[in-house]
């Protein structure tokens, strides 16, 4: 039985209240975490060194790029436009975490020990954690592509946990930057397929 409107509006209002909770909840021990998980050893260092060869752009996206020439010399337009649309994903949510970052002006981990406070734009080094950049472009790319195939989702959702969680166990972000990054990510993903969806020939949204 499909669900009311009605109960669709409270699921979905619950739904972002449990976030904000969450967010809440992370925050306050935002540094604690962070230190925690950034000490691991063992299976998160392995997971802190694949994630972060995953998450660099010279990496990812010259992959992204591939799969859309592949598409073109396969005369596939599914491939090649999901290709393109990933890759346009991973330079917006790029772009603009960038700017969220200097706008916001928090001091990195490494800062932590030197007790710098800061909030508010700023060019300067060090101080462009939040929200974290790879996260961002990790779940935009991963959203994209599991709209173009769906029965990859599982593979492409691991990616980007692999990619987030790789900026926790190298100190290089707080978890809220993380969580920030996975929220820029989920909207500029949505965004660029709502933009792009019904473009490709055949509709060919679904794998």
């Amino acid at each position: 039985m499909p669900l009311q409107p009605e109960t669709g509006n409270t699921l979905k209002w619950l739904y972002f209240l449990g976030m904000g909770l969450a967010v809440c909840l992370i925050a306050a021990y935002d540094q604690p975490l962070m230190k925690a998980l950034s000490q691991a050893m063992g299976p998160a260092r392995a997971v802190a060194d694949i994630g972060y060869v995953l998450g660099l752009g010279y990496v990812l996206l010259p992959l992204l790029l591939l799969l859309a020439l592949a598409g073109r010399l396969r005369s596939s337009a599914r491939l090649q436009w999901a290709g393109l649309e990933a890759a346009a994903a991973f330079l917006a949510a790029g772009l603009l975490t960038q700017i969220l970052k200097h706008l916001v002006g928090r001091p990195r981990p490494r800062l932590l020990d030197q007790a710098v406070q800061h909030f508010g734009p700023t060019l300067a080094s060090g101080l462009d954690s939040f929200p974290s950049g790879h996260a961002a472009s990790a779940v935009a790319v991963a959203l994209v592509l599991s709209v173009r195939f769906p029965r990859l989702t599982p593979l492409f959702m691991l990616g980007a946990a692999l990619i987030s969680a790789s900026r926790l166990f190298s100190g290089s972000h707080f978890p809220v930057d993380v969580l920030g990054g996975v929220f820029v990510g989920a909207f500029v993903g949505l965004a660029i397929d709502r933009w792009w969806g019904g473009r490709l020939p055949g509709g060919g949204r679904r794998g």
